[in-house]
């Protein structure tokens, strides 16, 4: 049986390591929950309320957390391989050193987030947003951003081999020391603000430079072809 105690408005689990294996919590409300170490592996917490929850290094593993709300929640070392978190809203959510290797990221909110260090091997980000993100040293091998908004992230010294940049949004962002061999870049939108690897050249990549005239959302711009080459 699950257990729920409320101590001072924080809800606290203590549960067998096992306990919560595929479990159902689809759309509890759970704000600050301490769960850290928690086997969640395979469980469905779609559309749940874990808002500034404790799941440091937590096992996720499967996990089924699309709409799901984490917004300031700790999932720092976090095992999500294979889990599926599209549409979650994760704001200023702290994932560092969190494993994601192929899991569903679509049109996740992750502005704001703390991702240095990540593992995100395979894993889609496409549309997803991702303003003022912290990604550095994180590994996206092969992994989708396509039409992800980057603007101002920092990228310093991320793996992004054969990853998929097209239409994505880097203006202002950091990408020193970025691994950049493969990397489809193809109508990338950056602008004078952007930081490349030394002796990259993003316009020969097939990245757009834009206008500094041009403001947020980008997007609404681009189908007009706004930018140059």
């Amino acid at each position: 049986m699950l257990e729920i105690i409320r101590q001072n408005g924080r809800v606290l689990m203590t549960l067998p390591q096992d306990s919560m294996v595929q479990l159902c919590l689809r759309g509890a409300c759970l704000p600050e929950a301490i769960l850290n170490h928690a086997n969640l592996t395979g469980a469905n917490i779609n559309s749940a309320n874990l808002r500034r929850a404790h799941l440091r290094e937590a096992l996720m593993g499967g996990v089924n957390a699309a709409y799901a709300i984490f917004n300031g929640a700790d999932l720092s070392s976090a095992l999500m391989n294979e889990a599926d978190l599209g549409s979650a809203e994760m704001v200023s959510v702290n994932l560092t050193n969190a494993q994601l290797e192929g899991a569903n990221c679509s049109r996740v909110d992750l502005d704001g987030s703390q991702m240095n260090s990540v593992r995100a091997d395979g894993a889609t980000f496409e549309f997803a947003a991702m303003s003022e993100t912290q990604l550095d040293g994180a590994s996206l091998v092969g992994a989708n951003l396509s039409s992800a908004d980057l603007k101002g992230a920092s990228l310093k010294g991320a793996d992004l081999r054969f990853a998929d940049l097209s239409y994505a949004i880097v203006v202002g962002a950091d990408l020193s020391g970025a691994d950049l061999t493969g990397t489809n870049m193809d109508s990338v939108l950056y602008d004078q603000q952007t930081v490349w690897p030394a002796g990259f050249d993003p316009r020969q990549a097939g990245a757009v430079l834009v206008s500094p005239r041009i403001r947020r959302p980008w997007w609404r711009f681009w189908s007009a072809g706004v930018g140059a080459r």
